[in-house]
């Protein structure tokens, strides 16, 4: 009988040496997984930040680029006459204009791919965050100045109508097309936090458009600068 005992507690003795092994050999392989985890994540998240810099300074370029885009702009559409002489300079500045887009999204797309997830690393986090707000900024004050563009032409080809059919006309003006994005259709949410960011911009200047226009409705001559009070308003909103 004493045996017996003797042999159920070393059987018992047995079996918690092997379930205490499996525990061990399960907690050790989650911890190695986990420093595996935190490795990958502190590489990923110093590639994020290298790919950013780049990005960033590409970014800060297409700032500037737009801030001489506007100025231009403004000179295109100073009078209606002028316009069609300065219409192909401008459109090929829009051309560029999306293709500086185009390659700042490609130098991106790194970020596009990993900034999907959150991770332990705060300031990975906080780089994904800031990469979404600068190119989805970016990319939306780019339609802002589109739609102020085709509204210079929308404008500028009501005033050809009325200029080529009066009797004193010297000159018969041709219309013009207005400019269709290829790559960017329409305001995006990247983040998808339901704010189009820099799209505010384009609402705001409709009403001070709206506002100028109520004021001067009287004050109009056949060739008043068409685009003056859009134009000052789009440059001040080129670096928020």
């Amino acid at each position: 009988m004493k045996n017996q005992y003797i042999k159920l507690f070393s059987l018992l003795i047995g079996i918690a040496a092997i379930f205490s092994g499996v525990i061990y050999v399960f907690a050790d392989s989650y911890r190695n997984r986990r420093i595996d985890l935190i490795k990958e994540e502190n590489m990923i998240a110093d590639e994020i930040g290298e790919v950013y810099d780049t990005f960033f300074n590409k970014e800060k370029g297409l700032s500037e680029y737009r801030d001489n885009y506007n100025n231009d702009f403004k000179d295109f559409a100073s009078y209606y006459s002028g316009m069609p002489d300065k219409y192909d300079s401008i459109i090929a500045e829009l051309k560029q204009y999306e293709t500086l887009i185009d390659e700042s999204n490609d130098i991106s797309s790194f970020l596009k791919d990993k900034c999907q997830k959150k991770y332990s690393v705060l300031e990975a986090n906080r780089i994904c965050d800031a990469y979404y707000i600068n190119l989805e900024k970016t990319i939306n004050l780019y339609i802002v100045d589109i739609e102020l563009f085709n509204k210079k032409i929308d404008e500028y080809n009501t005033w050809t109508e009325k200029e080529n059919a009066s009797v004193t006309a010297t000159t018969e003006y041709a219309k013009l097309e207005k400019y269709a994005s290829v790559n960017y259709p329409d305001y995006v949410d990247l983040n998808e936090d339901g704010t189009f960011l820099g799209k505010k911009t384009s609402e705001d200047k409709e009403k001070k458009e709206t506002d100028k226009k109520d004021e001067n409705v009287e004050n109009k001559t056949e060739e008043a600068t068409p685009a003056t009070a859009e134009v000052e308003a789009s440059t001040e909103e080129t670096n928020e």
